[in-house]
């Protein structure tokens, strides 16, 4: 599995109940400690934090916007489309500590959690 991390052996919480699950299951899948889950987690804070504190500066203070500020917002929304995807991808640890691998119960458990909010909050304004 991508972004596996050495150190952890992920083998004892990944249950796959049958052998169609190991063929239905998408090649790629992100691991929550994967190196890069975490270098992503990261960038998604630092946007974030810019979005939280710059823009409603900007909106409020700022009145006219150069060409590098606008192609810069461009491609902050452009993060923030992408991690949807990311999402979509990222194994995630249920209530029993167990990692869920199968693409379908990622992509069940995204839409029933945060896809609606990551989707309004990529639509440029």
């Amino acid at each position: 599995m991508y972004g596996q991390s050495k150190n952890i052996n992920y083998e004892d919480k990944v249950i796959l109940e049958n052998e169609e699950q190991i063929k239905n299951r998408f090649f790629l899948v992100i691991m929550p400690e994967s190196t890069f889950k975490k270098f992503w987690n990261v960038v998604i804070i630092i946007l974030l934090g810019y979005t939280a504190t710059y823009v409603p500066f900007k909106v409020s203070f700022v009145d006219d916007t150069s060409q590098a500020l606008f192609v810069w917002d461009l491609i902050v929304d452009g993060l923030f489309f992408i991690d949807i995807f990311i999402n979509f991808l990222a194994a995630y640890e249920d209530k029993e500590d167990i990692v869920e691998v199968r693409v379908s119960k990622i992509a069940k458990q995204y839409l029933k959690s945060w896809f609606l909010l990551d989707v309004v909050a990529v639509i440029p304004f």
